[in-house]
């Protein structure tokens, strides 16, 4: 039945992107799970399954009753096809999202964000703990490369490394005197 098939589908969209996450977050930081979760696209794509999901289940206990809802029927449809059409390309964005190089320059784009926030008269603890964390996972990527001698990995966490301090030089003069 559709629900079945849909239940389906978002148990293996959440059973394949925890597994892959999971693995990532061990192999690099384990900011990859923050990084992730705070995504938009993802939080949209898992939102759509739950909502498809939902909707599928309440259609088809309907069913049941006197009168059958035909709108809904076909929404349902619709939405259990979108679902099943969505969820490899959804895992490509998500392989995508995971790769090494697309970790470290989301750390890069955050921690150097925070710097420019604070350039601009942002929250300077809040900015100071993301500058903090985002040096720490960068570090952390970079020693764990090093560890597993993945060489492509380690030069580009220290390359970003190098263009957080760069920002953090280039604002010092426009930063507030506490920072």
């Amino acid at each position: 039945s559709f629900s079945e098939v849909t239940v389906s589908v978002l148990g293996i969209a959440i059973t394949v992107v925890a597994i892959i996450v999971e693995l990532a977050a061990n192999r690099y930081t384990p900011r990859i799970t923050d990084l992730f979760l705070g995504d938009r696209v993802n939080q949209a794509v898992m939102t759509f399954f739950v909502i498809a999901t939902v909707l599928v289940l309440l259609v088809n206990m309907s069913l049941y009753g006197g009168h059958h809802p035909r709108a809904m029927v076909a929404v349902s449809t619709a939405l259990m096809t979108l679902s099943l059409m969505a969820i490899l390309p959804y895992f490509v964005y998500v392989f995508d999202f995971l790769t090494p190089t697309q970790i470290v320059g989301r750390l890069q784009d955050g921690t150097t964000s925070a710097l420019d926030d604070v350039s601009r008269g942002g929250n300077i603890d809040r900015a100071r703990h993301e500058v903090l964390i985002g040096v720490e996972q960068l570090g952390d990527i970079t020693l764990n490369s090093i560890d597993k001698k993945d060489k492509p990995i380690a030069i580009s966490t220290v390359v970003a490394l190098s263009a957080v301090a760069e920002r953090a030089m280039e604002l010092k003069g426009r930063t507030p005197e506490p920072w």
